[in-house]
């Protein structure tokens, strides 16, 4: 499924972008209303940036050196993050 965002007509209402989804079969579906061109990019661009932020983790904690070390911060920053996401 693919997100991306598209400006709204007329300009004068309160949320001129909407995020959109594509499922391959050019059908699309309103998922989200924003008022900011930059929200609507980040709501579009959120299921990449929730694989990428997995796949760090798992990056992380496959490199052998990193054995039993505790994680950084920057990797509980990240769960926290996904935590939010994910509802928990």
């Amino acid at each position: 499924m693919n997100y991306y965002f598209v400006e709204r007509k007329p300009k004068d209402i309160d949320f001129p972008f909407a995020v959109v989804q594509n499922d391959g079969e050019e059908i699309r579906t309103s998922v989200a209303n924003v008022s900011t061109e930059e929200l609507a990019a980040l709501y579009a661009a959120s299921p990449e940036l929730l694989e990428c932020c997995k796949a760090v983790i798992d990056a992380w904690h496959a490199k052998d050196s990193n054995f039993g070390k505790i994680e950084p911060a920057y990797l509980q920053t990240i769960r926290a993050a996904i935590a939010k996401v994910e509802g928990r």
